[in-house]
């Protein structure tokens, strides 16, 4: 979509909006200023300002939500033929509704739609079409369910989810029971495949599972969800089985365990968590989204996690992904310190070592300090 086209969406969208009756506005605004080494081994500092303005309204059975972003980047990154072909390259998305306002040598300014739907309720129905968060299963790291919205357990920005232009259709048949359709359409140009998914929801005693069903473009699968109890603390199990066009038959399968240790010794609760993911679609490349799935290169690997509240407002989170066949490890610790109730500032950095081959081979430090703005 050309920069002046999609200038006219905010207007067009809050009109539309406001015609719905009740509206509720807010924001989220993020700087984030990253330093690391970009393709060609040099040294780069690169900052990110991000202003989200996010409407919703509802009328009725009637409800809308829209969020439209502009960001600016400026720094070295941009200055990297590798990182600029990629943030330059079309979104994942069917519709195309981003646009790049300014181009400079190390400078970016572009605009885009983050959320942007409508839904109808009514009883125990609900139907959605738009641009959607569609967030399928439990693991902490990894999630081979969710293939309509899969972050790679890398990235810099994981809370970030570009939604899915889709049209979702929900039957609510009890307090915790559900039905869910989705259906997608396919782009080729932009690199999105036609899905169509069906996905039963419900708990069973004390155990939450959840069954689905899909065509995702080259493959049919078949997928659960299982989150329960175990002793003091909770488990997790989620698992795809999938039969592509082409090539084998895989499963990827992810189990965990989430406890949380109370003592003298940690008086506000020790997180503690562990994750193994199987993946039997490795691939001799480097780890990658690839037609929205996760693709890794080794067939087993391991994540621990924990966290704690060092004090009323500061937080200590770390996350060890370790591949065992290349003796790989990637550790990101992060600290969080919440100035007030809608300011936080976060420090976190990324660390890596692996041999030739392994998952976590090539993957430059980073360095981030982040501060988030919430209204």
């Amino acid at each position: 979509m050309t920069p002046g086209r999609l200038a006219l969406l905010p207007a067009a969208l809050l009109a539309m909006v406001n015609a719905a009756g009740a509206v509720g506005i807010s924001g989220h605004y993020r700087n984030l200023v990253l330093q690391t080494t970009d393709s060609r081994g040099l040294a780069t500092l690169t900052d990110l300002n991000r202003l989200r303005l996010s409407l919703a309204g509802s009328k009725g059975g009637l409800a809308w939500e829209v969020a439209y972003d502009n960001e600016w980047l400026t720094g070295g990154l941009l200055r990297d033929p590798a990182y600029r072909a990629v943030l330059l390259a079309p979104a994942p998305t069917y519709a195309d509704l981003e646009a790049n306002v300014h181009t400079g040598p190390s400078d970016l300014w572009r605009s885009r739609l983050y959320r942007g739907w409508v839904r109808y309720s009514t009883g125990a129905w609900q139907l959605t079409a738009g641009r959607q968060r569609l967030a399928w299963g439990s693991g902490r790291v990894w999630n081979p369910t969710d293939r309509f919205n899969p972050v790679l357990p890398t990235a810099i920005e994981p809370d970030q989810k570009l939604g899915v232009d889709a049209v979702s259709g929900t039957w609510r048949y009890s307090a915790f029971g559900s039905w869910q359709a989705v259906i997608t359409p396919g782009r080729t140009s932009r690199g999105v495949a036609r899905k169509t998914a069906l996905r039963w929801r419900d708990t069973v005693g004390t155990t939450d599972v959840a069954l689905m069903a899909g065509d995702m473009g080259v493959e049919r699968l078949a997928g659960l969800d299982v989150t329960g109890n175990l002793g003091e603390g909770a488990y997790r199990i989620e698992a795809v089985f999938s039969h592509p066009d082409r090539g084998h038959n895989y499963a990827q399968v992810v189990a965990g365990y989430d406890y949380t240790v109370v003592n003298a010794w940690f008086p506000r609760g020790l997180y503690l968590g562990a994750e193994y993911f199987y993946d039997g679609l490795r691939a001799p490349l480097l780890p990658r989204l690839y037609n929205d799935r996760w693709v890794a290169r080794t067939a087993s690997q391991f994540a621990l996690l924990a966290g704690y509240d060092i004090a009323d407002l500061w937080r200590l989170d770390l996350a060890l992904l370790v591949d065992p066949i290349h003796q790989g490890l990637f550790a990101m610790p992060q600290l969080t310190w919440s100035l007030s109730d809608n300011v936080t500032l976060l420090a976190m950095a990324q660390w890596s070592h692996s041999r030739v081959g392994g998952e976590y081979a090539g993957l430059p430090a980073v360095y981030v300090l982040r501060l988030d703005w919430y209204w």
